[in-house]
Parts: structure tokens; C-alpha cells; sequence
């Protein structure tokens, strides 16, 4: 069996990416959405549940010891604002979290959505096969790694709590009123957590993407023979492209040999490129150009000037400056010189020869 030797080609990424094998990092999304959610939308959402929640301990913390009925109302009536603004503010941390898990997601899979995998699949439900997948080299990873990131974050915050003692102490010897301190300090607390949390995702989350591409690429390696077929099925079979191309050649070749049998001269440089003009001496416009071509072309039009008599007169730069012309456009007067000298001396050695 031959070694997958070779790096995946764009078309087999292409189609593992369809068939939903997209390499894609569950961790590296989920950090970014964690992220972006924690340094984007909670620190608004957090701020007015601050508001509300001050407030509250304000009023609550401002009524007598015999409250009315009408204060107490009040109190529930504030209470209920605060748990709709829970609520109301729940919307847009779960849009904001659905919307960044989807870029994430798509940035991974470049676009492709794999819409076979919303087909129902029975194997799915197959319980053996799940116990199986449990033993998996990447599940067991992934147990590993979430065992890891519950452990650092239950550091994080014994860490946190314990550099802020001081504080939470001196909070316990505050009157009803320390409320509005502790708020404060919970705050402070929350915001540390939160961004050694975030720092700690995103190391996590780079660090298992680079792994889950690197054996992405590595899955799908592919032989030397793979790599050989593809292209042929991509690209088509070289043998066959290159028979059309000479074919093609040589029905041009034919074209332009039937246009040089009313050639005056023709231009070569001498075997690559061949031009041929066709002059009226009768007549007031400039040389035409009847064929041109290089190649394969332009040992046809060689041929068949030798066939019909034309003369052959090889001048390099002024044959390549006539392959720059379209056929049936008259020459420039820039080559007026350079050709008008060579049909002087057509025009002589036709002279010596005579009638």
C-alpha cells in the first residue's frame, strides 16, 4: 500500500469539508464565544443589573422598621422590574453568543455548510457505537482537557477570593447598608475571574485548533497516485489535452497556409515566428498582414511560402514586432522603413532574374 506521502489537494479539502469533516475546533469556538460574550455584552448587561440592583438596596435599606403596606408593594414592584430586566437582558447575550459561535464556526469550515449532516442518520443512535467513540483517542482528550480547564478555573478562583480576603472580611462587620460595598467587591471579583477565565479559553482554544488541524491535514493526506488521478479528473488527461492542442495547431497551420499563397514576403526569426504581408505596389495603403503565427503555425506558413514561391527573409526584431499585429491589419508606419526595404530587394532580385 502506498504512503500518503502527499499534502491534501484544495478539491479534497473541499469535499471532506461537504461531507462535514471540516476540522473544525469545538474549544477555539466555544473560547471566542465566551470571549466576546464576556468582554463585549456582559459588562453592559452587568451594569444596569448594577443600577437596578442599587437602587433596590437603597429603598430597601432607607424604610423603617414598621414599613407600610405601600413601601412593601413598592418593594415587590421593584423586585419584578429586576428579574424582567434579567430576563430582557438574557436575549441579547444569547444572540450575541449564537451569532459569534456561527462566524467562528464558519471561519473554520471556510463558508462550506454541510447539509448531510442534517439528515437523519440511525448509526447515530447506535449505542455501541457511542460507547465505542467514548474510548476514542479525541474523546479522551477532550475529557482530559475539560478536567484541566475545570481545575484551573477552580484555582482561578481561590486565587481571586483569597487575594481579596482582606475585603470580604471587613464586609461581614458592615451594617445593612456594607450591601451597597459588597456589590461593589462582587463586581471586582467577578471581573477578575471572568478575565483570567477568557485569557486561559483562548490559550486553550489556539492551542487545540492548531492540534485539530494539524491532524486534520494529517487524515487526509493522500498518495502520490491519488494526487496523479485527481488531477487528471480536475484538470483532464495531459495526453489527450496535449492531441488537442496540436490538432488545433494544425487546423490553424491549415487556415494560415492557404492565406500565404497571396503573400509577397514572409517574416520569420528565424524558425519560431513567421509573418506574411501581402503588398499591392498598384495600390496607395500599406502592406497587410494575411497570416502569423509561432511554432507549430509558423513552420506551416514557412512551408507553404517555399511551396508557392514567396519569398522567406528572415529579420528577427522586425518579426517580432509583427506578431504584436492582428491579421488583416495593415503594418505601422513605426515599420514602414524596415519593410518597404526588404520589398526593394525582392523587387531587385525579381528584376535580375528577369520574366
Amino acid at each position: 500500500m502506498s504512503a500518503k506521502t502527499e499534502a491534501p489537494t484544495p478539491r479534497r479539502l473541499k469535499q471532506a469539508r461537504e461531507r462535514g469533516d471540516s476540522g473544525v475546533s469545538a474549544a477555539a469556538t466555544q473560547s471566542v464565544t465566551f470571549a466576546v460574550v464576556v468582554l463585549a455584552v456582559l459588562p453592559f448587561a452587568a451594569r444596569r443589573l448594577l443600577e437596578t440592583a442599587t437602587h433596590g438596596i437603597v429603598a430597601a435599606t432607607s424604610s423603617s422598621p414598621s414599613t407600610s403596606l405601600t413601601e412593601l408593594a413598592t418593594l415587590e414592584h421593584r423586585a419584578a422590574e429586576a428579574l424582567a430586566l434579567v430576563v430582557s437582558l438574557s436575549f441579547p447575550v444569547l444572540l450575541a453568543a449564537l451569532l459569534v459561535s456561527a462566524v467562528a464556526t464558519m471561519v473554520q469550515t471556510g463558508g462550506t455548510v454541510a447539509l448531510s449532516r442534517l439528515a437523519p442518520d440511525a448509526s447515530r443512535l447506535n449505542p455501541v457505537r457511542g460507547l465505542a467513540e467514548l474510548a476514542t483517542p479525541t474523546r479522551l482528550f477532550a475529557t482530559v482537557r475539560a478536567l484541566l480547564v475545570a481545575s484551573a478555573i477552580c484555582a482561578i478562583v481561590v486565587t481571586t477570593l483569597r487575594d481579596h480576603l482582606p475585603d470580604l472580611l471587613a464586609l461581614v462587620r458592615l451594617p445593612a447598608r456594607g450591601s451597597l460595598a459588597a456589590l461593589s467587591v462582587a463586581a471586582v471579583l467577578a471581573q477578575s475571574i471572568a478575565s483570567w477565565a477568557v485569557a486561559l479559553g483562548l490559550g486553550l482554544g489556539a492551542a487545540d485548533l492548531a492540534l485539530t488541524r494539524r491532524g486534520w491535514m494529517a487524515r487526509l493526506r493522500m498518495t502520490k497516485a491519488e494526487v496523479q488521478r485527481e488531477h487528471k479528473e480536475s484538470e483532464g488527461d495531459p495526453a489527450l489535452l496535449a492531441a488537442r492542442k496540436r490538432a488545433h495547431e494544425e487546423l490553424l497551420a491549415a487556415a494560415n497556409a492557404g492565406a500565404v499563397k497571396g503573400a509577397t514576403v514572409v517574416i520569420v526569426n528565424p524558425t519560431h515566428l513567421a509573418t506574411a504581408l501581402h503588398y499591392d505596389s498598384e495600390g496607395e495603403s500599406a502592406p497587410v498582414i494575411l497570416a502569423s503565427g509561432e511554432g507549430v503555425v509558423a513552420e506551416a506558413i514557412v512551408r507553404a511560402a517555399r511551396d508557392f514561391g514567396v519569398p522567406v527573409v528572415r529579420d528577427v526584431p522586425l518579426a517580432h514586432a509583427l506578431r504584436t499585429l492582428e491579421e488583416g491589419a495593415e503594418i505601422p508606419e513605426a515599420l514602414y522603413e524596415a519593410v518597404a526595404e526588404i520589398l526593394r530587394e525582392i523587387l531587385v532580385q525579381r528584376e535580375d532574374l528577369g520574366p
